[in-house]
């Protein structure tokens, strides 16, 4: 990789490759995922096109390997970011060793922005992914003489707040099938692959591993595969191979939903 430029912060530079803006980073190789939206969803989609300018405009492009770290849990926060291509999961160790994932993040979204002055969470990449990275000072700065992109930011806030929502509700009282219904229908609207729509169905690839899906929903991995199974069985969904998933039956996996 050419045109390695380090940003001026000393804690970060170790954990990623950074480089100058490149063009076509979405249509890579190393980024099959790219991003959908509901059609109702016009107002976020805004928000997201105002978002991604002003991080290419401000922002340094950053290169994670996969299983790099983007922050580490308790890590002042001083930098965001927003995922161009590839997939960030955040995570937290919990006392008794068990790994529990808090979230997703793929194309568009923003990682790292919290309301403490510490990251809760810990951050890394599932796969090869692409950000573009701006310190939090450079971004409160321009917001403070932007109102419409300040707007645009608490649009996407507000739409990750709803998914954490979601996510705490889903970790609830919901059966292991009611929990990987959800992260289906959740991904196959966040993501979309080549050649998604086959005879009425809807295939996606999982950017995600087995044991990813289990600490996220709150499961084993067992009872994870197990589900997948059973799902597949029901005619609900046909696995295609280990990651990628159509969805036979998204009627049944929205009742599921609730």
């Amino acid at each position: 990789m050419t045109n390695i430029h380090p940003l001026p912060h000393a804690d970060f530079a170790p954990r990623a490759a950074l480089v100058a803006p490149a063009r076509g980073v979405n249509g890579s190789e190393d980024a099959p995922l790219r991003r959908q939206l509901p059609a109702d969803h016009e107002q976020v989609v805004s928000a997201e096109d105002r978002i991604a300018a002003l991080f290419a405009e401000i922002g340094t492009q950053v290169v994670i390997p996969r299983n790099g770290e983007l922050y580490a849990e308790d890590q002042t926060v001083d930098t965001v970011f927003r995922v161009e291509s590839g997939v960030v999961r955040t995570c937290k160790i919990l006392n008794d060793g068990r790994r529990q994932i808090d979230g997703f993040y793929v194309a568009g979204d923003i990682v790292g922005l919290e309301m403490r002055s510490r990251h809760a969470y810990y951050a890394e990449a599932i796969s090869r992914t692409t950000l573009r990275a701006v310190r939090l000072r450079t971004l409160r700065s321009r917001l403070e003489m932007d109102g419409g992109m300040s707007s645009a930011l608490w649009d996407m806030t507000a739409l990750e707040l709803h998914r954490s929502q979601e996510h705490n509700l889903l970790l609830g009282r919901r059966s292991a099938q009611e929990r990987v219904a959800c992260l289906l229908l959740s991904m196959a609207q966040r993501l979309a692959c080549d050649g998604a729509a086959e005879k009425g169905a809807l295939t996606i690839e999982l950017p995600m591993s087995r044991q990813d899906m289990a600490d996220y929903l709150g499961l084993t991995i067992e009872t994870v595969s197990r589900t997948f199974t059973q799902l597949e069985a029901t005619g609900v969904i046909a696995l295609i191979s280990a990651r990628k998933v159509r969805l036979c039956n998204r009627a049944a996996l929205l009742d599921m939903h609730g």
